[in-house]
């Protein structure tokens, strides 16, 4: 059973791996707490586990969300976790899912963003081009933003890509 293998998160956990889990848009959503929820439980869409072995922890599912996704980006000197000189990118949640019942993970909501140390109010749309996807997004004083905080341009996918209405 090949499904069984595929994202073999806990292997490469366990072998001391770096790795990031992402979404394939639009094959699956956008959304991370599915995604974290799937990588903790493996469970498919007719409720059957799928390679328990290769499940992780919600602390190994969130790091590699966080700095797995930022060094496969390269992008560890500025992202990926909280501390001084990085960016303050982070969201604020319902409920811990650390703390939780495994399968309620997919449930959490998002109560706030903050990108770049400023609060995301509301995605406006999707962006694509050459098969790539970003999410378009405003910040709270209703200015469309991009990584820097720039408006204009966004990064997606490891790309830097323009916007369509500029």
């Amino acid at each position: 059973n090949r499904a069984a293998y595929l994202s073999p998160m806990e292997s490469a956990y366990k072998k001391g791996l770096i790795f990031a889990n992402h979404t394939d848009v639009p094959v699956t959503p956008i959304n991370h707490m599915f995604l974290l929820w799937t990588s903790v439980n493996r469970v498919s869409r007719e409720g059957k586990v799928v390679g328990a072995k290769e499940r992780v922890s919600p602390y190994v599912g969130l790091q590699a969300l966080t700095i797995g996704g930022a060094y496969a980006y390269h992008e560890e000197a500025n992202k990926g976790t909280l501390e001084p000189g990085k960016l303050a990118d982070l969201v604020v949640l319902d409920s811990n899912p650390l703390k939780i019942d495994s399968m309620k993970i997919k449930d959490i909501q998002v109560l706030k963003t903050i990108k770049a140390g400023r609060e995301i109010v509301a995605i406006k749309g999707l962006f694509i081009t050459k098969k790539r996807y970003a999410v378009l997004y405003y910040d709270k004083e209703g200015k469309r933003q991009d990584v820097d905080g720039k408006p204009g341009k966004i990064k997606a996918m490891g790309l830097d890509l323009k916007r369509s209405d500029t």
